[in-house]
């Protein structure tokens, strides 16, 4: 017996594990944690928390609102300004400048004026008479506009009546009378041909019932020609159709002194009478 205490006496023994707690277990071996902060970069070993944290709150300080600072009441006899920064001052100069730089928009139909009076420099008429139409559509009451829409619209259809002619005869032919008359007319416009009123109204007379606009038609037609029967005898018949008899025997009157011996004449002399 004595033997074998003597080997249980020299046999080495293991080491009892010792008990660590959770938090010494999950923290690493010194070895290991030097070898990590090794592979770190050395910019961001050197980035302090504290300097961190408030470089973040002096980032949020700067972020002010663009609102004015309140005023607040200084005593008498010192003067207060508010602090600001160098872009907030460097507005706050140039704003003046800037607003006073700027003129007044004008109105919107002062836009299409602009671009009638550069297509009238060019002599481009057909232009300048349409953006003058959507300049009075804008402003209708301004007489200066329309006047000079008139203008440019006489000189387009003056460049352009040979074609507007032209439509007008293959529209009558096809008795398409509404839009003949209305060529004719444009035609007319630019010309000043008292024949070219007439066929425009000969031609509103067979479809349209428009006696108001055959009369202007027919006026036009005497003022170019005011020694014309025919014209008249024309003027005539659109005043009678209106219902102004009155205007009717002037025109009447004026026709006998030229021609007492026409048998339309004649026959409008006993239409009047009928009439009375």
């Amino acid at each position: 017996s004595r033997p074998t205490r003597q080997y249980a006496q020299t046999r080495p023994t293991r080491p009892a594990p010792q008990r660590v707690d959770s938090e010494s277990d999950r923290t690493p071996p010194a070895s290991s944690t030097s070898l990590r902060r090794s592979q770190i970069p050395k910019r961001s070993r050197s980035i302090d928390p504290l300097q961190a944290l408030s470089a973040a709150v002096r980032l949020r300080s700067s972020r002010k609102s663009s609102l004015p600072p309140t005023q607040v009441a200084s005593p008498k006899g010192y003067s207060q300004t508010p602090t600001a920064n160098a872009r907030t001052s460097k507005a706050a100069i140039t704003q003046p400048a800037r607003s006073s730089s700027i003129l007044p928009a004008p109105e919107p139909a002062q836009h299409y004026v602009h671009l009638m009076e550069e297509a009238a420099a060019a002599q481009q008429w057909s232009s300048a008479a349409s953006l003058g139409k959507m300049a009075l559509q804008l402003n209708p009451e301004n007489p200066a506009i329309a006047r000079r829409q008139n203008d440019y619209q006489n000189l387009a259809d003056r460049e352009l009546a040979p074609q507007y002619q032209t439509q007008a005869e293959q529209a009558e032919a096809l008795r398409d009378y509404m839009r003949a008359a209305s060529l004719y007319e444009r035609a007319a416009n630019g010309v000043q041909a008292a024949s070219l009123y007439a066929k425009a109204a000969r031609c509103l007379e067979r479809q349209a019932h428009e006696p108001r606009k055959l009369i202007d038609l027919c006026r036009h037609a005497v003022r170019l020609e005011p020694t014309s029967v025919d014209y008249k005898l024309v003027l005539i018949r659109a005043y009678m159709a209106n219902g102004s008899d009155k205007s009717a025997r002037v025109i009447f009157e004026q026709a006998q002194n030229l021609d007492r011996k026409s048998p339309q004449l004649k026959e409008l002399a006993r239409e009047f009478k009928d009439k009375a």
